[in-house]
């Protein structure tokens, strides 16, 4: 509400051109395609975040031969992935500088993960590319070498980045943006009529009169929220403000294109426009829809990535690598899924501190919270000795 507020308060300022007055926001004076740069910005900036917030959710799972380790991989990448950061501002920060920049580079280094600030690339057709000039706060790495084996090289796909498409869309938007705010000045400032005597204007001091009436009292009348304004002898104002309430439509109609503009932003980058502009509106389906369209592939993207350079092609293959859970995304209480807790134990899916650590729980330090136990109706019909007896809930280990 503050930009609105602040971008509504800037209209019907004076200026040379009063069918393209300036907008100030913040403080800070825009000339109209100015306004468009800071929609577009503002559009650009939520879905990142939004995204950005998301990805530092998610758990980071290490394998190391098929079996999964909590080791110093596994606390680099969930926990403190260098001196200076915990994992949430990592994510962040790469999130933003992948969507930002179009590319991103994470460096191993010795035992931490670092997001260079700035870098040069060199591809080639069958070489690993090369990194050069690789710098982190200021401090060019100019002794170690850099290239796609050893350091976690990521760029979005297409040669299309999501801002481009906004700042392309917003563009189109911006028109009737302002026509809109052309309707809005018309129809929330006051205009008038104003009377005098014609034949009286050949009078020098009736003249000067009616001219200061026009160009300093009503200045000041207009100007201030307040004021009284003087009319002399043989004059007179009367107000014609459209007092119909229009103008509360036309600010509906100003804000309707701010929320396209994210709404087109949201699409770019593979957002249901839904989960931005706050509707609760069949969330369930947009959240999954979220989660398939644009946090798995970019997750795996990163995932794969790093444990090529991480592990290897060798250990890969033989089931070392890093997995992305993105189900921490959304929230999830044990009441609220009781009914499906029960349905994936029985069926031997999770054990009980499997299903704990999905639910925030802290594990049980004891045997039987890590075995797999399954119902008889979910035994091979082999088994049942040919009683047939579905209902036989007695549960084995």
């Amino acid at each position: 509400m503050g930009f609105f507020s602040d971008l509504f308060g800037g209209w019907g300022k004076k200026s040379e051109d009063p069918a393209r007055a300036s907008v100030t926001i913040n403080g800070v004076t825009y000339a109209p395609s100015e306004v468009e740069t800071q929609m577009q910005k503002i559009a650009f900036h939520i879905c990142k975040d939004y995204i950005a917030s998301s990805v530092s959710k998610c758990e980071i799972r290490t394998f190391v031969r098929g079996k999964e380790v909590f080791g110093e991989e596994y606390y680099r990448w969930n926990y403190a992935p260098n001196y200076s950061q915990s994992s949430t501002e990592f994510w962040q920060e790469l999130i933003y500088r992948l969507y930002d920049n179009g590319e991103a580079l994470i460096l191993p280094i010795g035992r931490q993960l670092v997001i260079a600030d700035s870098f040069i690339k060199e591809e080639y057709a069958v070489k690993p590319t090369v990194f050069s000039q690789v710098s982190r706060k200021g401090f060019t790495f100019s002794d170690l070498h850099f290239d796609s084996t050893n350091a976690v090289y990521l760029s979005l796909s297409g040669n299309v980045r999501p801002e481009a498409l906004v700042s392309g869309i917003s563009g189109i938007l911006n028109k009737t943006l302002s026509e809109a705010v052309d309707k809005y000045k018309v129809e929330g400032g006051e205009r008038g009529i104003f009377e005098y005597d014609a034949v009286q204007m050949g009078d020098d001091s009736y003249k000067e009169q009616i001219n200061r009436i026009l160009n300093e009292d009503f200045e000041a009348y207009f100007a201030n929220k307040n004021a009284v304004l003087p009319i002399y002898s043989g004059t007179k104002y009367t107000p014609v403000t459209n007092t119909s309430g229009q103008k509360t439509s036309i600010v509906g109609d100003i804000r309707s294109l701010l929320e396209q503009s994210v709404s087109t932003a949201a699409q770019a980058m593979k957002i249901p426009p839904v989960l931005i502009l706050g509707s609760v509106a069949d969330s369930k389906t947009a959240v999954e829809n979220f989660l398939t369209f644009c946090i798995d592939p970019l997750m795996n993207m990163i995932t794969e990535k790093a444990s090529h350079v991480l592990y290897g092609a060798g250990e890969v293959l033989k089931g070392s690598c890093l997995q992305a859970d993105t189900g921490y995304i959304v929230h999830t209480d044990a009441f609220s899924i009781a009914a499906s807790i029960d349905k994936i134990k029985a069926a031997a899916v999770l054990s009980t501190n499997e299903i704990r650590r999905r639910i925030g729980e802290v594990r049980i330090n004891e045997k039987w919270a890590d075995e797999y136990i399954i119902t008889k109706n979910y035994e091979n019909v082999e088994n049942t000795g040919g009683n047939g007896n579905e209902n036989d809930d007695e549960q084995r280990t």
